[in-house]
């Protein structure tokens, strides 16, 4: 049976680039649920690192599920259109992209979703969420940038994070060099020490704006970004001490 919506192509864009993500954490495919007012995703990356939950409000015509086989290419052939619209069209295994004004058409092979092994419950992602939820601080842009800047610098795998009161303070280490760097946040939090891997600024790096994150002793980091057009939530498994 085939079924057409409407897109903006910069909104579709940017969602699937959220859930594609990069680096160790890319994925490559995920089970895209669609309803008339929303697409949703639920997806763990294949190292397990990060689980994540992606919504995107509109009005999509549809009420269906489908997998996507290949998210950054999907991406890219939606990237090469000039239109701010296009018409998206499920047919038989297929996903058919035009835009009218390119005089450009494009098909993009589908997946069956009972093979598509990278989905996760909403329950278990909920389960996720609830044991890293409840010590929320907000990342600015400013601190994100220096933090990625102090990765990349230093090369170091793996980074340490402390706070107590209003200070954030981010730990690195390689081959006996160290960057120890002191963030101010605006509200007061609960103390803690996380190790996380650098999939955390494969994440950061992705995401390329403010966000709120809640970091406790011996859990998983929660994030939570979004904009008016959609909101994601990544669980990021912490590493040991």
């Amino acid at each position: 049976m085939e079924k057409t919506m409407k897109v903006e192509k910069d909104k579709l864009v940017n969602f699937l680039q959220l859930i594609e993500l990069q680096g160790d954490i890319t994925n490559k495919e995920a089970i895209l649920n669609i309803k008339p007012d929303k697409m949703t995703v639920l997806a763990v990356t294949s190292n397990k690192m990060v689980a994540l939950r992606g919504e995107m409000q509109g009005k999509f015509d549809m009420d269906m599920q489908i997998g996507l086989d290949d998210i950054t290419l999907l991406r890219k052939f939606l990237s090469s259109f000039t239109s701010t619209h296009i018409d998206v069209q499920v047919k038989e295994n297929k996903l058919v992209l035009t835009g009218k004004s390119d005089k450009l058409k494009i098909s993009s092979i589908l997946r069956n979703p009972k093979y598509i092994i990278n989905n996760l419950e909403e329950e278990k992602f909920k389960s996720f969420k609830e044991k890293s939820s409840g010590n929320e601080i907000v990342l600015g842009e400013e601190i994100i940038k220096k933090i990625i800047e102090y990765v990349e610098v230093i090369g170091s795998k793996n980074l340490v994070l402390e706070g107590k009161d209003k200070t954030l303070i981010l730990k690195l280490e390689s081959n006996q060099n160290k960057i120890v760097a002191e963030f101010t946040i605006s509200k007061s939090f609960k103390p803690f020490t996380v190790k996380l891997s650098q999939v955390i600024v494969y994440l950061l790096s992705v995401l390329n704006d403010k966000v709120n994150i809640s970091i406790k002793e011996n859990a998983p980091v929660y994030i939570k970004t979004g904009n008016k057009d959609y909101t994601f939530e990544y669980v990021v498994a912490p590493i040991s001490k």
